[in-house]
């Protein structure tokens, strides 16, 4: 099997490259988003056990 030769003109290229740019950025914002997301329901939490923790203290 002999091999084929590719060419991709600059325009194909370029819609390539434009995509391939698109997809990384959605990507990488819904990423950043769920680990904002997670960190601040994380620190919720974690101030709500201090409080709790706090008031049966000051009620004892």
């Amino acid at each position: 099997m002999e091999p084929t030769d590719v060419s991709l003109p600059w325009l194909e290229v370029a819609k390539l490259a434009l995509g391939t740019g698109i997809v990384a950025s959605i990507v990488t914002q819904g990423l950043t988003w769920a680990i904002d997301r997670w960190r601040t329901k994380h620190a919720a939490e974690t101030e709500a056990t201090y409080l709790a923790a706090r008031i049966a203290v000051t009620l004892e």
